[in-house]
C-alpha cells in the first residue's frame, strides 16, 4: 500500500469547510481513484503539526493557503527544507498554488505578488491549444524565477510559469486548484469579493464558473507525479 502525506497549509473557513471538506480532503477526492488502495495523511503544520518522519512515506503533496510563501511564519523555513531534503531521497513530491510556490522558492526560485488571478483559466504548453487545460485559479503570488533544471509545462497569459516539472527530482506542480469544484469556487469568490479580491476580478471570475473543468487530466498527471521518477 503506498502512503502519501498532504501538507495542510491554509485553512478552509469553517462553514465552507462543513459543505467541502478541508483543502487535503479536496485533493484526496480528486486523486483518489487514480491511486487505488493509496494511504492520505494530514500533516497540519498551519494548526501545529510536527513535520513526519519522511521515510514513512511514498510521496507529498502541498496544498494551498492565503499566506505568502515569504512569510514570516514559524512553519515555512522548516517545510522548505523538508521540500528539499525530500528531493535530496527523490521522494516525489506535487504542489498546488501555495504548494507549486512554496516547492519553487525552496528549490532555488523566487515568488513575488503580481495581481490577482481568479476563476477558469486556460492553462496550455508553450500556448499550444490542443494540449491545454481548464481550471480555477485563486491567487495573487506567483512564482517570478525559476528553479534551475525545471521544465515550464503549463503558462498562462499573465502567469508564465503556471506549471512546473522538475528534470533531476520526482517534483511536479501548478499554480491552479485543480481540486476546487464550482460550488467551493463561487461561495469563496463571493467570499472575498471587495476584500482582498477586487470586484471586477470577482464578478468577471464568477462568470467564469460555467466553463467545464478538465479535472480528470490534472488528476491523471499528478497522481503520475507521485511515483518514482522511473515509472512516472
Amino acid at each position: 500500500m503506498k502512503k502519501y502525506g498532504i501538507f495542510e497549509t491554509g485553512n478552509v473557513k469553517s462553514h465552507l469547510r462543513q459543505k467541502y471538506g478541508s483543502y487535503p480532503e479536496m485533493v484526496k477526492d480528486l486523486i483518489g481513484d487514480q491511486l487505488p488502495g493509496s494511504r492520505f495523511d494530514t500533516i497540519s503544520v498551519v494548526n501545529g503539526d510536527d513535520l513526519p518522519v519522511m521515510t514513512d512515506y511514498d510521496g507529498f503533496i502541498y496544498m494551498g493557503s492565503r499566506f505568502s510563501v515569504y512569510d514570516d511564519l514559524t512553519w515555512i523555513a522548516p517545510v522548505k527544507q523538508f521540500i528539499r531534503d525530500a528531493a535530496e531521497r527523490s521522494i516525489p513530491q506535487v504542489g498546488i498554488c501555495f504548494g507549486h510556490q512554496l516547492m519553487a522558492e525552496a528549490l532555488g526560485g523566487k515568488v513575488e505578488p503580481k495581481g490577482w488571478i481568479v476563476g477558469a483559466q486556460l492553462y496550455s504548453r508553450d500556448d499550444c491549444s490542443e494540449d491545454s487545460v481548464t481550471a480555477y485559479a485563486y491567487h495573487r503570488d506567483q512564482v517570478t524565477r525559476l528553479p534551475d533544471n525545471v521544465e515550464v509545462i503549463l503558462t498562462h497569459q499573465h502567469c508564465p510559469y503556471a506549471g512546473l516539472r522538475y528534470r533531476d527530482i520526482p517534483a511536479y506542480s501548478v499554480q491552479f486548484h485543480p481540486e476546487f469544484g464550482p460550488g467551493f469556487m463561487g461561495e469563496l469568490i463571493e467570499m472575498t469579493a471587495g476584500n482582498p479580491v477586487d470586484e471586477d476580478v470577482a464578478a468577471s471570475a464568477l462568470a467564469s464558473l460555467e466553463r467545464p473543468l478538465d479535472r480528470g487530466v490534472i488528476a491523471e498527471k499528478i497522481a503520475r507525479a507521485l511515483l518514482p521518477l522511473a515509472d512516472q
